[in-house]
């Protein structure tokens, strides 16, 4: 009986190594896989900083050509409101009155 728990022992002794040495190699490849998606995700930050720096430069000179724009046709813009205020206004009122006309 001796023999056969000294080989029992013997086996759990490498069983507990080969334990002991596949967390290790697991503990291991996790860290490298973390360290890897760490840097993409550093990667992607920055690139996610240049896109935003680029389009709030592109947003900025966007308002600030609607506005020199506006401020050198400020009475060409006003005149173009006013013709579709007054084409909107005819329309809706012709329309109005076929309906009144219609309804007789």
């Amino acid at each position: 009986m001796t023999h056969q728990n000294a080989t029992i022992e013997n086996d759990l002794g490498h069983l507990a190594e080969n334990a002991e040495s596949l967390v290790k190699d697991t503990c291991a490849s996790v860290s490298e896989q973390l360290a890897q998606a760490s840097e993409g995700l550093e990667v992607l930050r920055k690139q996610g900083q240049r896109f935003y720096r680029l389009a709030q430069d592109k947003g900025s000179a966007g308002g600030q050509f609607i506005n020199q724009e506006f401020q050198d046709h400020s009475f060409r813009y006003v005149a173009l409101a006013a013709g579709l205020g007054v084409l909107f206004g005819c329309l809706v009122v012709s329309r109005l009155s076929s309906r009144q006309c219609s309804c007789k």
